[in-house]
């Protein structure tokens, strides 16, 4: 974690225009394509309903923070990601 200080506060209030509520309308569309993927991969494959899940939350979250899709949780990104959250 970032001690509180300048870079802190910087990182916050990035974080903070891009996450507020008002700009999350901004997001719909983004999750409504990576919804309805979702919603085709389980109904393809529906005992890997846990990684479809997983990649839609990624997909959501890349696409948002870095403009980047994901297609597989198998991506370096996504594995980096569950790895610092102990998810792997």
């Amino acid at each position: 974690m970032l001690p509180y200080g300048p870079g802190w506060r910087k990182w916050r209030r990035s974080q903070h225009s891009s996450l507020h509520s008002r700009a999350s309308l901004s997001y719909k569309s983004i999750q409504s394509l990576e919804s309805k993927l979702a919603l085709e991969q389980i109904l393809e494959s529906p005992k890997d309903y846990e990684k479809h899940l997983q990649r839609y939350a990624a997909s959501v979250a890349t696409s948002v923070a870095y403009g980047r899709r994901v297609e597989s949780v198998d991506e370096w990104i996504v594995k980096e990601n569950m790895d610092s959250m102990d998810c792997a």
